[in-house]
């Protein structure tokens, strides 16, 4: 029987708890590996979402605060091109009030001259436009005034008095920048709104004219604030250079009544707990990528970047609640520990099943979150069971898709807005051409003057003088008395013609070489006459020397149409008649009028 030793017994307890041992250990250190990369990538999500917000608020910023710049290098034109002229009242009221009414985010437009003087329009809350003006007529006070349809002042209605702009602080420190220069944040006196003031000062000869001011309401900027996806009790404000609060979401008044008079609030005087703790913090405990701060128990999210425009430094902070968006950790990580001893009891295999469907959701957020970064969305596809892991997808899938549309939205405003500036400062540029010889307006002047004109009177079945002009011989007077002699001629002509046609509604324009349109609105056929006999006449009696000409002077002949502007009439047209005019009346003899008039 010796060949039946018993062999040494083995415990088959330990054959089981052995390996139980060692797929536990297993199974926690994968737990461990996972709950590690699963926060790391919860966290760079996180930090994602708040560099996206940082983003959207400056590129908000950023495009707003652009709008006013654009608004003073429009007036800074006008004025410079006269189709801004501060003495004529009637032109600075049409101007201003025009102006504002196409820029619907500006609370006022305006200019200070270096005289005292101050003109503007303002929008009321009700949406209506009032001019102001500020001179010698109104003893140094701002009177405002009620306009018609098309600008000009009719009713005064309210009046600041001792209004002096060149101690105002958009006018000072315009003055000493020298350029581009944004006030404070402040309490618009007005309409007790927190307001930012552009300036832009204007020089001539090196000597200061005057400041360029657009007040730009800022109640835009809490509401960008607000819609950023901070979470229940998460916070995002803005500070200035001096400290002082210019937007934040809590719902707090960044200003505050001081005897009588309305002051900024500082940021340290806030009367939210989050908001004082979180601005006393050192900057060494806020850098890093996402510096994490406790206040009152509480694990907060802490970023703080800068926004720097034309001499603006603010500082913008954005507070996260960490169990706003990760309120479900714990949970999840008790659950998952609970789950991996159950697998690793249980079987092997179920702890490899439960990993692989744990890990791979989460890898798919975290690509997706580095896409998110540069731009891209990706939607991470859901898993068949409605756990944390899927609301976090479903959650950052929704997230995603927001910031994304919200810089896609901005993306195209900005567009719109570069375009619609381009067009009006291209338009406002056309019209400031004239001819410099004979100081008159030149040709397109002329094309973008006579196609509003031909509107306004069809519109208002009104009728139309058009006079084409030419001086006879004047070739043979330059090739006479030179070039120079000529350029005399058409510069004394050039005053006789802006003598004879002096109303604001008529045009004078040089159409080519020694031609010349005039165009009469609200005219009649003796008026038409009345003024080309006025022109002919003068000219003829300047007694200018041409010893080539029949009469041996400086004459001009003239072709005169009259026209009942009918629907889709064309400058051209008019011309054209006109032009047919003048030949019969050089070939008639020169020195002459000739009249068609148009059916």
């Amino acid at each position: 029987m010796d060949e039946y030793k018993t062999k040494k017994s083995k415990s088959i307890l330990i054959e089981l708890i052995i390996p139980l041992i060692i797929a536990f250990i297993i199974a926690t250190i994968i737990l461990i590996l996972v709950f590690a990369e699963n926060q790391r990538i919860v966290h760079n999500v996180l930090e994602s979402l708040r560099k996206e917000m940082i983003i959207l608020v400056q590129r908000d910023l950023s495009t707003q605060l652009e709008k006013s710049i654009q608004l003073n290098k429009i007036n800074e034109n006008a004025y410079g091109s006269e189709i801004l002229d501060t003495g004529d009242q009637s032109n600075r009221e049409r101007y201003f009030a025009g102006i504002i009414k196409e820029f619907d985010d500006v609370a006022m437009t305006y200019i200070g001259m270096a005289t005292g003087e101050f003109y503007g329009a303002r929008r009321n809350l009700d949406g209506t436009i009032n001019i102001v003006r500020n001179n010698e007529e109104t003893l140094g006070h701002s009177e405002y005034y009620s306009i018609d349809d098309y600008g000009n002042s009719i009713e005064r209605i309210q009046v600041f008095e001792n209004f002096d702009p060149r101690i105002r602080p958009w006018y000072e420190v315009a003055k000493e920048s020298k350029n581009i220069a944004f006030s404070g944040i402040y309490s618009h006196f007005v309409f007790k709104e927190p307001t930012l003031t552009a300036s832009l000062p204007i020089f001539e000869d090196g000597l200061l004219v005057g400041v360029l001011g657009v007040d730009f309401i800022m109640t835009w900027l809490n509401k960008t604030l607000e819609q950023l996806p901070i979470g229940e009790n998460g916070q995002v404000f803005i500070i200035d250079d001096k400290g002082q609060l210019v937007a934040t979401t809590t719902g707090e008044d960044i200003f505050k009544l001081v005897n009588g008079r309305s002051q900024n609030t500082s940021a340290t005087d806030s009367t939210n707990p989050i908001t004082q703790a979180v601005i006393v913090l050192s900057d060494s405990l806020l850098e890093g990528d996402l510096p994490e701060v406790k206040i009152d128990g509480q694990t907060y999210i802490i970023g703080k970047d800068t926004f720097k425009f034309y001499g603006i430094d603010w500082e913008i902070y954005t507070v996260i609640l960490e169990d706003d968006f990760l309120a479900n950790k714990n949970l999840t990580t008790f659950r998952t520990v609970f789950g991996g001893l159950l697998i690793a009891i249980v079987f092997m295999s179920l702890i490899l099943f439960v990993i692989r469907n744990v890990i791979k959701p989460i890898l798919l957020l975290n690509e997706s979150a580095k896409k998110l970064s540069q731009g891209v969305s990706v939607q991470v596809p859901l898993g068949k069971q409605r756990n944390e892991i899927y609301e976090l997808t479903q959650n950052f899938n929704d997230m995603s898709k927001k910031i994304l549309n919200h810089v896609e939205e901005l993306d195209t405003q900005i567009k719109l807005r570069t375009i619609e500036l381009e067009e009006k400062n291209e338009m406002l540029s056309q019209l400031s051409y004239k001819d410099e010889l004979m100081g008159i307006g030149n040709r397109r002047y002329l094309d973008v003057f006579f196609e509003q004109a031909l509107e306004l009177a069809s519109r208002n079945n009104l009728e139309i003088g058009v006079m084409m002009l030419d001086i006879d011989n004047y070739k043979e007077f330059n090739d006479s008395y030179g070039h120079i002699e000529g350029d005399e001629c058409l510069r004394k002509i050039g005053k006789v013609l802006k003598r004879c046609v002096h109303r604001k509604s008529d045009l004078l324009a040089r159409y080519g070489g020694e031609e010349m349109v005039v165009v009469l609105q609200k005219t009649t056929k003796n008026s038409l006459l009345q003024v080309a006999e006025n022109i002919r006449l003068e000219i003829y009696n300047m007694m200018l020397p041409n010893e080539r000409a029949k009469l041996r002077v400086v004459t001009v002949s003239i072709g005169a149409v009259l026209c009942k502007v009918r629907p889709r009439q064309t400058a051209d047209e008019l011309l054209q008649l006109a032009d047919e005019a003048l030949y019969e009346a050089k070939a008639n003899g020169k020195n002459r009028i000739e009249f068609k008039e148009m059916n």
